[in-house]
Formats: structure tokens, C-alpha cells, sequence
């Protein structure tokens, strides 16, 4: 079976008006509680990434009820603790905007990430990222 460019695939599920992550079989769930659950991610950055999805398709923070935030939290918490214990270092993160915008969002379908060992690249590279400015109080 060919596995297909991770871009090219998800290129033609916006075609298809697809989602992903309200298709996901259950049995793929690692963990779950009522309203969200936890997955590996299919085009993983780094071994043990995980995602952690609301049940139902919401593409922004602003749309999800108190009890979603409330159990997408309780997730997070518990799988940040499991991959911590393995790993000693995490990057959590979500992306909002619009699919295929700066942020790099390419599911319309608000998920967070959970990445052990993910370096950060502000503008691209290790050089850009560590060549930021710290502002001073009057620059602040």
C-alpha cells in the first residue's frame, strides 16, 4: 500500500470535505472521556506524539462549552504527565487560523499536540529563533 505525502492528502480532504478527526474509529482512541479524546497522530513530528481532539468539529477555542474545555484539559494533564514521566521534555500546543495559513493548521478541526522533544523555530531555523530580542522595560 502506497502511503501518501502527508500534503497531498490532506489537500484532497478539503476537496472531499473530509474530517479526519470526526472519522477516527474509536478503537484508535488511547484515552477518552465524554466530550474529547486522546489519538496518536498519524503524520507524528516526533515518536509518542499525540493529539488530543474534541468529539465534536469545532475549528476554533471560541466554539467549544465549558464541560469540552473542562475534559480536553483533564486529558492533556494526564498524557502531559505519561509522555513527562518517559520523556522529561514536552511541547503542547494548538493551532487557530485558517487551514493551510501561517500557523500551519491543516485540519479544520481544533486539536492540541503533544510532542516530547519538539524545538520551536521562530521564523524557521534554530539561528532565527535564537537570535529574538529580549525587550527591555521601556521597549515593552
Amino acid at each position: 500500500m502506497k502511503i501518501a505525502a502527508y500534503g497531498d492528502l490532506v489537500q484532497q480532504r478539503i476537496q472531499d470535505n473530509y474530517c479526519p478527526f470526526c472519522e477516527e474509529p474509536v478503537t484508535n482512541y488511547l484515552d477518552q472521556n465524554d466530550t474529547a479524546y486522546v489519538m496518536s497522530a498519524r503524520a507524528p513530528y516526533k515518536s509518542d506524539h499525540v493529539l488530543v481532539c474534541s468529539k465534536s468539529h469545532h475549528g476554533s477555542m471560541t466554539q467549544l462549552s465549558t464541560q469540552e474545555l473542562v475534559d480536553i484539559r483533564s486529558l492533556i494533564t494526564k498524557r502531559n504527565q505519561i509522555l513527562y514521566d518517559k520523556h522529561g521534555e514536552l511541547v503542547i500546543f494548538v493551532r487557530e487560523g485558517s487551514v493551510w495559513g501561517s500557523t500551519g493548521k491543516t485540519v479544520w478541526h481544533l486539536h492540541r499536540h503533544i510532542v516530547p522533544h519538539l524545538t520551536i523555530h521562530c521564523g524557521g531555523t534554530q539561528a532565527d529563533s535564537d537570535a529574538r530580542v529580549f525587550m527591555n522595560d521601556e521597549q515593552y
